[in-house]
């Protein structure tokens, strides 16, 4: 494939040994796990791998040449340049030129790889034709894809993808296209990329090898945009807009899709299975770069109604009644907004939409996918599934729920049923392909549910969870349950008052060594029932928080349920401990000190209202107050405060524990400084459990 000399001239380097027999070698290769017979194993970097350490094993599975920047010693001849990755595409450049292949490079925010098949279908009405295998589209893939040209090739389609700044054009001047596509500008990549007009900088750059008298296909949109004015190209535009040299028009929806492609006067339709207007607009991005490379645009239209594309894009499954359409290998905002304004619910069926994370979008991700969100609940029908955790915030702000992986999706995904259509969307890192089930696992489905009542407006619902009218009948009904309990409780209170209010008196009594007194004839008429009301309450709370779980739990994950669980255990029992500790040990010690002020001249006749109330407001400063330390461990679970913070600011906390105390306790120093140390306890118990969970951490 490349003599000695070749491989010399085309890279600028230097034989470290030089070959002493042989022609050449038979190909080019940057992978030390596949054969190698006869080829030159390109040493490349990575950001965590090193090809010069696998040069012997490349050369143990025939490599018969090495191409290095450092290094020696492996028994082959040793091609030594600057940089490999540069001496790599320069490699490429020198086999395309010598091939003498024309060539049609693709970039774009969305639709590369789709437009990519279109543009191989309708070149291969025109000779035999090259295109990117899978999604090797980047500063290796491209190289890689143009060494693999035989010759007898009359166009290559490469495709070309970036992830940061100044990428696309080495790629483009490995390539030197004879027409350049740029599919669309959109919010992509931006953690690198900064912005969208930072997209559109980088996207440009595909111009930079163009021919000299090669076209840039560019949306009829962005053909003002100065970054790509800044190239100074000639421009061919595409879109539906009346000004756009190759224009989409009359476009009905299918299966088939049919639409109409106008350039220069002349109309010819298309119809094919690909759904949605902006794969008409691909099409049409590809019959400008075919016109341009001067082609019928009726042979070239006829073409498109072959195209297949690759899996994962609009790829559908029937499985068990249920359709499942998986276009799952990536996404962007542009790309969900085209999905969604595409896909409609199924007669007899609903639209089950499972959109998972956007990745790499930067600062306002979550804007990002709030947008996608509000516009996929003003479908009819639409069923949401929001997969991933920054899908889950944004859902969250909507008041829609989400599902933190696809595990937690797979099991929200049971309840779909027979004539519904499943749709999955989201970037390549997520693995949305998983949540499609096998043919040999089918998903089971279940009753199918009367069609709701006409109301004019579109009723989404989010899967996994009931639909918004459920939920509040949901709720009234545990309202309902926690009222009655009160007022169950509240009777029991009454009837049995006089056997539970003495040890609210007994203290006094025995302690005081006097008698408690009412000081007005209705003062134990309305004390019986306001000390109801308390008991009742008091008693009647668990029943509340089993309520709330019950309400809240099916939208929490496992681990939050089990959180929930452990921590409603932990303070009942704190609760129960801090009444404990109130009425039996600080309660008597409260009273006999305040009693030590009493002169021994006067007489003990306590107030039966305050006395009660004294009591009472003891116990649930201590009952309420013992919950704090929960709270804390709380927010340090959810990661909320951290341990550092709470350490530092300790003296501070002790401070406002005691100042608190003193605050919700009866006016006496001793329940003050008794509910105030364990509390001080309880809150250094709370950092120490959070470091042996390894929560609250920096």
């Amino acid at each position: 494939m490349f003599t000695w000399d070749e491989l010399e001239q085309a890279t600028g380097g230097v034989w470290v040994h030089v070959p002493d027999g042989g022609n050449g070698v038979s190909g080019v290769s940057t992978d030390s796990r596949i054969r190698q017979d006869g080829g030159l194993f390109v040493a490349l970097r990575g950001e965590n791998f090193d090809g010069h350490e696998f040069c012997a094993k490349a050369v143990a599975e025939g490599a018969t040449a090495v191409c290095v920047d450092r290094g020696g010693g492996w028994g082959v001849p040793a091609l030594q340049v600057a940089d490999t990755l540069v001496a790599y595409q320069a490699l490429a450049a020198f086999h395309r030129q010598r091939c003498g292949v024309r060539t049609v490079g693709i970039t774009g925010s969305s639709g590369k790889t789709s437009t990519k098949e279109m543009m191989a279908a309708v070149l291969r009405t025109a000779g035999p034709v090259l295109a990117t295998e899978g999604n090797t589209n980047n500063h290796v893939g491209v190289p890689q894809n143009v060494l693999r040209l035989q010759g007898d090739e009359a166009f290559a389609v490469l495709e070309m993808g970036t992830s940061g700044p100044g990428e696309i054009e080495p790629l483009s001047r490995v390539a030197a296209p004879a027409v350049a596509i740029i599919t669309n500008i959109g919010p992509v990549h931006l953690e690198r990329l900064g912005s969208v007009a930072g997209v559109a900088k980088e996207k440009a750059t595909i111009a930079a090898g163009l021919e000299e008298n090669g076209a840039l296909v560019v949306p009829y949109a962005e053909a003002k945009n100065p970054a790509i004015l800044a190239q100074g190209r000639r421009l061919v535009t595409f879109g539906t807009e009346a000004g756009a040299d190759i224009r989409v028009q009359a476009y009905e929806e299918g299966p088939p899709a049919r639409f109409e492609l106008v350039a220069d006067g002349e109309c010819a339709t298309v119809a094919w299975n690909l759904a949605g207007p902006h794969q008409a607009c691909n099409a049409a991005a590809v019959i400008a770069a075919a016109l341009s490379l001067g082609l019928d645009l009726q042979e070239s239209a006829a073409a498109l109604a072959e195209v297949q594309i690759p899996g994962m894009r609009m790829q559908e499954t029937v499985v068990a009644g249920v359709r499942w359409l998986n276009d799952a290998y990536n996404a962007n905002p542009d790309s969900m907004t085209a999905l969604l304004r595409t896909v409609r619910a199924p007669s007899g069926g609903r639209l089950v939409l499972v959109l998972g994370d956007m990745l790499e979008l930067g600062p306002e991700e979550v804007s990002y996918h709030e947008q996608v969100l509000k516009l996929a609940k003003e479908l009819p029908d639409a069923v949401l599934v929001p997969v991933g955790s920054r899908m889950c915030e944004a859902a969250q702000s909507l008041g829609i729920n989400g599902f933190a992986d696809i595990a937690a999706a797979r099991k929200g995904l049971a309840q779909v049923r027979d004539g519904d259509l499943v749709v999955l969307k989201a970037s390549r890192g997520m693995r949305l392909e998983g949540l499609v089930p096998a043919s040999e696992e089918p998903t089971e489905p279940i009753e199918k549910e009367e069609p709701p009542e006409e109301t004019g407006q579109a009723a989404t619902q989010t899967i996994g969870e009931m639909p918004f009218m459920e939920h509040l009948r949901e709720l009234r009904l545990r309202v309902l349950r926690s009222v009655a309990s009160v007022a169950v409780l509240f009777v029991i209170a009454i009837l049995g008052y006089q056997y539970y209010v003495k040890y609210f008196t007994d203290p006094f009594f025995y302690l005081a060594l006097g008698k408690v007194v009412m000081t007005s004839p209705e003062q134990g008429f309305m004390l019986q029932f306001r000390i109801a009301g308390y008991v009742a309450l008091v008693f009647s709370s668990p029943i509340h928080i089993y309520n709330i779980i019950s309400f809240v739990s099916p939208a929490l994950e496992k681990r939050e349920q089990r959180i929930l669980r452990v921590y409603t255990w932990a303070g009942l029992t704190l609760a129960i401990l801090g009444a404990w500790l109130a009425y039996f040990q600080v309660l008597p010690l409260a009273v006999e000190f305040l009693l030590k002020f009493k002169p021994e001249s006067v007489e003990n006749f306590l107030d039966y209202k305050r006395s009660v109330l004294f009591v009472f407001q003891l116990i649930l400063a201590f009952v309420v107050l013992f919950q704090a330390p929960l709270v804390l461990l709380i927010l340090m679970t959810f990661n909320l405060i951290k341990r550092s913070w709470l350490l530092s600011s300790a003296r501070y906390v002790i401070v406002g524990i005691f100042l608190l105390s003193a605050l919700v306790t009866p006016p006496d120093i001793v329940s003050q400084v008794m509910l105030a140390i364990p509390l001080v306890v309880m809150f250094y118990a709370a950092i120490l459990i959070a470091k042996i969970m390894g929560v609250g951490e920096d």
